[in-house]
């Protein structure tokens, strides 16, 4: 419970930030998130989906960090002068993405489907903070899985989910891939179990 305490925390405090300086623009990719790590993979399954939950509030602060810091910028003089190396937007906005993607995956992957249903709870959000080829490629291709899960109640969110996701990952996408899938495993389920015995 600890841990959470410490994740509730990071999380309010990061939600009242208004302003910020070019020294404090990375402290979400560089420090909080990596020292947060460790939930993704924590033994308790209630971490892990409260960080499943939490994730993405985090990664849009990241990226609200960012734009605050580009908005607020001073000349390159003054910051010279000042020894502060201010990272440039593409690279920062491309480490906040990896980081995000790699506990994202982590969590994807899970064996908990409580972990998992977390997740989908969250995947519009995470689809729209990755873009389109990125929830392809991360989200997409892991959350297909689900499908196969015996947990009912992970295929429920899977549908639940499915439809917000289909907005990002474009009509092309759901009619190629995930449609026949979904009627693939919707087809499986309803399929009479032979009786042995009988003719």
């Amino acid at each position: 419970m600890k841990l959470l305490g410490s994740y509730a925390v990071a999380d309010g405090q990061v939600k009242s930030v208004k302003t910020i300086t070019p020294l404090n623009s990375t402290y979400i990719p560089e420090y909080l998130l990596p020292q947060m790590r460790h939930l993704a993979t924590d033994s308790d399954v209630f971490v892990r989906t409260t960080y499943a939950r939490g994730l993405v509030r985090l990664a849009d602060a990241a990226i609200t960090m960012l734009e605050l810091s580009q908005a607020t910028k001073t000349n390159k003089s003054e910051l010279e002068a000042s020894g502060i190396v201010e990272p440039d937007y593409d690279s920062m906005l491309n480490e906040i993405q990896a980081v995000v993607e790699e506990q994202a995956t982590t969590l994807l992957v899970d064996p908990s489907s409580q972990v998992k249903r977390a997740f989908l709870s969250s995947v519009a959000d995470l689809c729209l903070f990755f873009g389109r080829q990125k929830s392809n490629e991360t989200v997409l291709s892991h959350i297909m899985t689900y499908l196969n899960d015996r947990d009912w109640l992970l295929r429920l969110a899977f549908f639940d989910g499915i439809v917000d996701v289909g907005a990002f990952i474009g009509i092309k996408a759901v009619e190629e891939y995930v449609l026949p899938l979904m009627l693939q495993a919707l087809a499986g389920e309803y399929l009479p179990e032979p009786r042995l015995g009988t003719s």
